[in-house]
């Protein structure tokens, strides 16, 4: 009945057995390090703690973007929203460091614009201009 060091009492080959196991494993690690990497990605870096000044042109409709103070920001992780659209973004740079600005055309007062960090996974609105009572340039 157990003649055969090859199979198990039930039948079964012991390499068929030994094959399934090590894909079992190997699934589970592939699991594992997915979720892991996804973990490090949600939490990734803290939401930058920024300031930006907004100079608006009257006469050329166009608002320049700049940034202040505060935490140096990965630029392609920056943009400028217009009334929900994308405008730009601040790509120019690879990091963006107070003293660099976008500069959008064709934004009239009425208009609601926001400097927006995402990541991919989080988003954080770091300033906002516009709408109603919008500022004087």
């Amino acid at each position: 009945m157990f003649d055969d060091p090859e199979r198990f009492p039930s039948g079964v080959p012991v390499a068929r057995v030994v094959l399934v196991v090590c894909i079992v494993v190997a699934g589970a690690l592939v699991v594992a390090t997915y979720a892991g990497v996804l973990a490090d990605q949600y939490r990734g870096s803290p939401t930058p703690q920024a300031s930006f000044a907004f100079d608006y042109d009257d006469r050329t409709e166009t608002l320049t973007v700049q940034h202040r103070a505060g935490d140096e920001i990965d630029g392609e992780f920056l943009y400028v929203v217009v009334d929900n659209r994308t405008a730009t973004n601040f790509s120019a740079y690879e990091t963006v460091t107070s003293g660099d600005s976008v500069a959008i055309a064709d934004v009239s007062r009425g208009d609601v614009v926001r400097v927006v960090w995402w990541s991919g996974i989080r988003y954080s609105e770091l300033a906002r201009w516009g709408g109603q009572g919008a500022p004087a340039g």
